[in-house]
């Protein structure tokens, strides 16, 4: 039986969208549904969403986070 996820659209740069692919890889599948493979969209799971944003800004600005301690 096919099982429904909900999910939410993503729309982002093809940098970002191969930083949260690396970043849901890492996790064992952790964030992402599906790749619709286009550069720029992606299938999030719902309940991941705001965590996933929380792991790009910290993956992304790495020195300024750590200031926040």
């Amino acid at each position: 039986m096919v099982k429904a996820v909900p999910g939410t659209l993503v729309k982002c740069d093809p940098s970002i969208k191969a930083l949260i692919l690396a970043i849901d890889k890492d996790s064992g599948n952790k964030y992402v549904i599906e790749d619709l493979g286009d550069e720029e969209h992606l299938l999030v799971k719902n309940d991941k969403v705001a965590e996933l944003k929380r792991t790009v800004q910290y993956v992304r600005f790495p020195v300024r986070n750590a200031w926040r301690g």
